[in-house]
């Protein structure tokens, strides 16, 4: 049996700034997610159960409060 390779994946969003973390953060979630399912064949996500259900607390994240969040 060969070793599963390994390595580091590091992502960034630019130009976002902080009041886009409530649907920036669970887009990326769930993106990697979907790569994990790729990967190991578990079932793939559905989008719907992170946005907008993980709004709030990506919002929650973020050092500063958007006006009308």
């Amino acid at each position: 049996m060969s070793p599963i390779p390994t390595g580091r994946l590091f992502g960034t969003a630019s130009g976002n700034g902080t009041d886009m973390a409530g649907d920036v953060g669970p887009g990326w979630e769930y993106y990697l997610d979907m790569l994990v399912a790729s990967r190991d064949g578990s079932p793939t996500p559905d989008f719907h159960d992170y946005h907008p259900a993980m709004q709030a607390y990506y919002r929650g994240l973020s050092p500063e409060t958007p006006n009308g969040a």
